[in-house]
């Protein structure tokens, strides 16, 4: 895969590798989509959190007890079939 950036950023993967940093620049570069998609996944994390805590507050939420769970499973189980003996 080739990708082009920009004068910039390219000054700076060779910024990281010459300051021994990485070993190369598609490390730096590797290690730049790992923490972006970390970071990714940490927002929508805290967001649907957010919103959970917003339902909950707002009284929309089930208690998850066994029957509730029971009933949850009998009902996919009524979707999806049982696999026959």
């Amino acid at each position: 895969m080739d990708i082009s950036i920009t004068g910039d950023l390219e000054e700076f993967v060779k910024s990281e590798v010459a300051a021994g940093n990485y070993a190369t620049a598609d490390e730096v570069v590797v290690d730049a989509l790992r923490k972006h998609i970390s970071a990714t996944i940490d927002r929508q994390i805290s967001e649907r959190v957010a919103r959970s805590r917003a339902e909950f507050e707002a009284g929309d939420y089930v208690i998850a007890d066994d029957q509730f769970i029971a009933d949850k499973i009998s009902r996919m189980k009524d979707k999806i079939g049982t696999p026959s003996d």
